[in-house]
């Protein structure tokens, strides 16, 4: 039997797999720094209500665009309206347009009902993002002072705890009163 370089090559590569051990190495850990106390700067408000109408824009114009190149099928049109359009628009994109009719497979009104679901996601979660733009809690502007840490609780405050003894089991309060 001949031994050719192909044989000698996967001998030599069977033995390099076989005599090789495993890593040792450990996964890397990525450390996340959360601040629960730290509300993000100021101009996170602007810079969220400004992406999230870019968003919604940007998925209108494409449903908007689409409307006008396919203006023959009877959904196309809902898909100017804004938001609720492109849901509007999922029964009429899902039938076969006349041009279609003799062989109409499924392939094309599927692929319109995507677009639509697509850019009825799209538009949603622009708005989504700019509501949460609204009601962001942000940090002060450069210009303010950061409110003072208070030296402790301004009024009654009380906590219960649990006291267990050799004898006896019960509940503790303890507070400011």
């Amino acid at each position: 039997m001949p031994v050719g370089p192909a044989r000698i090559f996967s001998v030599l590569l069977a033995a390099l797999v076989g005599l090789s051990t495993p890593a040792m190495a450990d996964e890397p850990t990525q450390v996340e720094e959360y601040f629960p106390d730290q509300y993000p700067p100021s101009g996170a408000r602007g810079a969220t209500l400004l992406t999230g109408g870019l968003i919604t824009a940007g998925f209108y114009g494409v449903g908007l665009g689409y409307s006008f190149l396919d203006d023959g099928n009877q959904g196309a049109s809902d898909l100017r309206i804004p938001v609720a359009g492109p849901w509007m628009a999922i029964d009429g994109l899902g039938r076969c347009t006349e041009n279609e009719q003799p062989d109409c497979s499924a392939l094309f009104p599927t692929l319109r009902i995507a677009l639509a679901v697509v850019v009825g996601l799209g538009q949603v979660g622009g708005i989504g993002l700019m509501l949460e733009g609204l009601f962001v809690p942000s940090g002060p502007s450069e210009g303010e002072l950061p409110p003072l840490p208070s030296s402790g609780p301004q009024g009654p405050s009380a906590v219960v705890a649990p006291v267990i003894t050799q004898d006896s089991l019960g509940l503790g309060v303890v507070g400011i009163f």
